[in-house]
C-alpha cells in the first residue's frame, strides 16, 4: 500500500459511505411514498392496483405494506370481491417483515402465523391413493 494513496482512498471510502447512505435515505422516501400512493388507491377501492404496489413493498421488507397485503390476501374474496393469490415462500416472508416490527403482542401473533405458515408448507401433500 502506498502512504500517499492514503487519504485519497480514505476520501473514496467515506464519499462511498455518504452516496450510500443517500442512497438508502432515498429508498425509504421511495417507499413511503409508494405506500401512500398504494393506500390512496386502496381508499378509492383501486384494490388490484393497491395490493400490486403493497405486493412490491412487501417484497422489498416493508412491514405495513407486508401486514395489509397479507390481510388484502387472506380476506380478499369476502371484503374485496376477489382472490389475491400469493405463492407460500413470498407469504413467509411476508409474514417474517410483516412481524419486524409491530408490537410485542402482535408479533407474537405474526409469528404464529409464520409458524403455521412454515409447517403448512413442509407438511407433506396428500396423495391420490390416500
Amino acid at each position: 500500500m502506498n502512504p500517499s494513496r492514503a487519504p485519497l482512498r480514505l476520501a473514496l471510502c467515506v464519499a462511498a459511505l455518504v452516496l450510500s447512505s443517500a442512497a438508502i435515505a432515498q429508498t425509504a422516501v421511495s417507499q413511503q411514498a409508494i405506500f401512500e400512493q398504494a393506500m390512496v388507491g386502496y381508499e378509492r377501492q383501486h384494490f388490484v392496483a393497491a395490493f400490486e404496489a403493497l405486493a412490491r413493498l412487501a417484497d422489498a421488507g416493508h412491514p405495513e405494506a407486508a401486514r395489509i397485503a397479507l390481510l388484502m390476501r387472506a380476506h380478499g374474496p369476502r371484503l374485496f370481491g376477489q382472490r389475491f393469490e400469493v405463492d407460500p415462500a413470498r407469504r413467509t416472508a411476508w409474514l417474517e417483515a410483516a412481524a419486524t416490527t409491530a408490537s410485542p403482542k402482535l408479533a407474537l401473533r405474526w409469528g404464529d402465523l409464520l409458524r403455521a405458515e412454515t409447517a403448512a408448507t413442509r407438511a407433506p401433500s396428500p396423495t391420490a391413493g390416500d
